[in-house]
């Protein structure tokens, strides 16, 4: 044989056993294990309409290389075998005692190899192998029930699975791969997995089966530079865990930490988080912010930084916090206790100034390095210029730094001190300016700002210069929306900024060509969610633009429009929530939650104004409750309360939705005398709409409490006060809390009654909150009466309205349950890994099965039915295994019962 032989081309198909190693498989479980896969192999391939002997293969210990001829079309690998090898896999599974039971990881590329006499070599057989490593099929086989996770290289995926509709494309989901010399992307699929409908697959690479919850924001433009600070960050959070990068706003502190993060993925194992902390005016809800950015719902009572601490004590964790100068000692002071309660825990945080924590270490980020000066020679390399040439590019395409325009362009950066958002502001201007007339505008403006900014820090100093001289070449009109704009938090949608911004210089109907051309000149941001079209103001924007705003004596006004803009919604929401819009009315005030927060912080600080506060936050109770955030909700309440103690209806409603969010959190003893002060409250002013839910949630008390008989006698009270009132909404409510209060007191067709009657009462519509507990209760009730198809029924239909509206309390009880109907109908595989995958979501949410006895007792009995029938071992192994399953995957597997193995 030649010592270079000519190159071939194949299929790449490689399989390795997941586990193989473990201490638990000795030497004949591994030998055992090896037949069994050949045996499998064999049979998929054969069953794919492949000859097994035509492949080349080699053994790798674990697993099989396998080179597939030419003459087998892709499509075939791509579109047969997977599923012909789970089929194989679980056959064999089936028959073989669980300890030599197979997983398998799948590989598959294709490309030129070569073959000489130790065997075959090639790049494209190495790049196999590292897709074999990837961490994200790793994780996304760890995470599901089922015998196969596959991982196709972006090449195959793009020449043979995307053309072809057998091939399921729509099954695939992008992940990232980061092995070795290797970083690439990839597409991971998991055979046994039914395909979520109408689902693309062209999704951000964040959203992987690695089961880290990053939200990292996509890079929308390439990173420039860098290189040393991002290194130097990645050295020191090998050492330290507390790291902090200060700088002057627009320095690029949060675009460098972004980018040590997505570095960093897979260094952590249970994620990378990062958490925006520049909407955030009150300290008070940082813990919560942090929670909200993990995923940690606010329905406990325990104090958020212990349920936080207690979540994060034995995960491997990068959390970002950006922007905390506004809130430093919070942010200190929370950073402390997380990482003294954690060991695997590190923070990263951006700044204007240091944290001065224990053990902090400080970067300070500087601004980009620019030509020192004029008769710097032309051709060495500098940062600001390449961000200068790179942005430029994108205005006008033709644009390049060339020997004779370097002496311009190196004075517009030098001038600009090479701050990155003063550069990106500036190259926008090329539509308008050449980078030769830039030079004197810079001139001008700095030796002003120079004069009468001497005893302002010298970082914002060069930042203001930059921003003031993007505010010089604006429109009057464009500079007057500028700073109206800033009244916003966060983001806003157009009607919002037409119904605040729009009056004098600025009448409505041309107010959007007013922001068009402010996104046009980089000042306002466009944002696509899932409400639609948005804009925000860059931080330090928006804080410039709110100087302009004081300066002008605008804003006492805007306040009071934004104030008003968003109580109308808060009380639009009020009427309409309990309907079809329901799910659009919550992800609209998801989107909106900066700028309600912004106005109920307005009205608890502004004198004679705290009652609109309290009223607020009042009227967004069915957004507290839809959206798991009852801890903020009882802040708000509380924060009000506090304000306004006189006995008025608007104190009376907010004492009882304080008590009910608190028992509905497991805080009884909290709960009973807001319940009480209410009544007594609603007796004195004659308020019967308060009086009869104070008695309700009374009997709430006692229900959680144990005491079913003395809630029965509360809630028929308050059921007959509301029927009196007519009152809709509350009657809707009251009947299903009745249905389950009659279940417990052990009246099944009563209870079955009262849910009926809330459905009947909420309408032909697409409500999903009220709808779906109703549904549920039902669901507990057949599951009583033994009637477990019917039960499985009730509470799959809960749990497709619950994962609508993200109400993870309710996705926790439904998997609870069908994991109980499973184990009672002898399926305890599934019973396991769904009673497995209700775990995590416990743990955040606090408080399983809402602390009472009876709910617990059913759930020991289907755990240990299952672990006597499977084992204990093997249910412990199932059961972790639906613990790594996220919730969108639990959900589906869930309803997707013919996927299961029941064994």
């Amino acid at each position: 044989m030649d010592a270079f032989s000519p190159a071939v081309h194949r299929t790449i198909f490689v399989v390795d056993v997941e586990g193989f190693g473990a201490r638990r498989r000795i030497n004949p479980d591994q030998v055992a294990i090896r037949e069994g896969l050949y045996r499998v192999l064999r049979e998929a391939f054969v069953a794919a309409g492949m000859r097994w002997d035509d492949c080349y293969r080699e053994d790798r210990g674990d697993g099989v290389l396998v080179l597939i001829s030419p003459e087998v079309p892709k499509q075939v690998v791509a579109a047969r075998l997977p599923g012909q090898l789970s089929a194989a896999l679980r056959r064999h599974n089936r028959a073989c005692a669980e300890v030599v039971r197979i997983r398998l990881r799948v590989a598959v590329h294709a490309g030129e190899v070569h073959f000489d006499e130790h065997g075959v070599v090639g790049t494209a057989i190495n790049m196999t192998f590292r897709l074999l490593e990837a961490a994200a099929l790793r994780s996304a086989l760890a995470a599901s029930p089922g015998v196969v996770a596959l991982i196709a290289s972006e090449w195959f995926f793009e020449e043979v699975v995307r053309h072809d509709p057998a091939s399921v494309p729509a099954a695939y989901r992008r992940a990232w791969v980061a092995v070795k010399e290797t970083h690439t992307t990839a597409w991971v699929r998991l055979p046994d997995q039914p395909t979520p409908p109408n689902r693309a697959n062209e999704v951000a690479l964040t959203c992987d089966y690695d089961g880290r919850i990053g939200d990292l924001p996509a890079e929308l433009t390439s990173f420039v530079g860098r290189a040393a600070e991002v290194a130097e960050i990645k050295r020191l959070l090998s050492r330290s865990r507390l790291v902090t990068l200060t700088g002057p706003g627009g320095v690029g502190k949060t675009r460098i930490a972004l980018r040590v993060a997505a570095d960093l993925r897979n260094s952590y194992a249970d994620g990378v988080y990062l958490v925006e902390l520049s909407g955030l005016r009150d300290p008070e809800l940082l813990t919560d912010t942090v929670a909200t950015a993990l995923g940690l719902p606010g329905q406990t009572a325990r104090p958020a930084i212990e349920i936080l601490a207690d979540y994060l004590k034995n995960r491997r964790v990068l959390l970002v916090l950006d922007t905390c100068e506004h809130i430093i000692d919070p942010c200190a002071a929370l950073a402390n206790v997380l990482l003294r309660g954690t060991t695997d825990v590190d923070v990263l945080i951006t700044s204007r100034q240091p944290l001065d924590s224990a053990g902090e270490h400080v970067i300070s980020i500087r601004p980009m390095r620019v030509p020192p000066d004029d008769d710097e020679p032309f051709g060495r390399a500098y940062d600001a210029v390449t961000l200068f040439a790179d942005r430029a590019v994108v205005v006008q395409p033709d644009f390049a730094v060339t020997e004779d325009n370097w002496p311009v362009v190196a004075a517009v950066c030098r001038r600009l001190d090479g701050i990155p958002l003063a550069i990106e502001l500036a190259v926008v201007r090329l539509r308008v300016f050449s980078a030769e007339q830039m030079v004197p505008l810079l001139d001008d403006r700095f030796r002003l700002l120079t004069r009468n900014l001497r005893t302002a820090p010298e970082r914002q100093q060069t930042l203001r210069t930059a921003i003031d001289w993007s505010h010089e070449l604006c429109a009057p009109e464009e500079r007057l929306l500028w700073a109206r704009l800033s009244v916003f938090a966060g983001d806003f949608d157009l009607s919002a900024a037409q119904q605040i911004c729009a009056s004098g210089e600025l009448p409505a109907d041309q107010l959007l060509v007013h922001l068009a051309n402010l996104v046009d000149k980089s000042i306002v941001i466009r944002v696509e969610t899932n409400v639609g079209t948005r804009y925000r103001l860059l931080d330090t924007i928006r804080e410039y633009g709110r100087e302009r705003m004081v300066a002008l004596g605008e804003e006492p006004e805007l306040r009071r429009r934004h104030r008003e803009l968003y109580l109308a919604m808060a009380r639009r929401f009020d009427e309409e929530w309990l309907g079809s819009g329901q799910v659009a009315w919550i992800r609209r005030l998801n989107a909106e939650r900066p700028n309600l927060r912004m106005a109920m912080e307005f009205c608890l600080g502004e004198p004679g104004a705290a009652m609109v506060g309290l009223t607020m936050a009042t009227t967004l109770w069915g957004y507290w409750l839809c959206s798991a955030r009852l801890s903020e909700g009882r802040h708000w309440f509380d924060r009000g309360l506090r304000l306004l103690p006189e006995p008025t209806p608007t104190r009376a409603r907010a004492l009882w939705l304080t008590g009910w969010f608190a028992i509905a959190q497991g805080d009884h003893p909290a709960g009973e005398p807001l319940f009480e002060e209410s009544r007594a409250i609603a007796i004195q002013t004659g308020d019967d709409s308060a009086l009869a839910y104070a008695i309700q949630y009374l009997g709430g008390v006692y229900m959680f409490r144990g005491e079913a008989a003395r809630s029965l006698v509360m809630y028929e009270d308050a059921l007959a006060r509301l029927r009196v009132l007519e009152d809709r909404p509350g009657l809707v409510i009251i009947t299903f809390q009745l249905g389950m209060c009659l279940f417990l007191n052990g009246h099944p067709t009563r209870a079955l009654a009262a849910c009926d009657e809330s459905l009947r009462l909420n309408g032909d519509n697409d409500e999903r909150w009220c709808r779906g507990w109703a549904l549920y209760i039902k669901g507990l009730v057949f599951w009583m009466l033994s009637e477990y198809r019917t039960s499985a029924e009730m509470i799959s239909a809960c749990l497709r309205m619950k994962h609508e509206l993200g109400d993870i309390q309710g996705i926790a009880h439904c998997l609870e349950v069908l994991g109980w109907g499973a184990a009672q109908e002898v399926r305890h595989q599934r019973a396991a890994w769904l009673m497995g995958a209700a775990h995590p979501l416990w743990q955040k949410i606090g408080l399983p099965l809402f602390g009472m006895e009876i709910l617990r007792d059913h759930h020991n009995t289907a755990e240990r039915r299952a672990q006597e029938a499977l084992g204990r071992d093997s249910y412990a192994e199932i059961f972790q295994a639906g613990t790594k399953l996220v919730v969108d995957q639990a959900v589906n597997l869930a309803l997707g019962d013919e996927t299961l193995s029941d064994g």
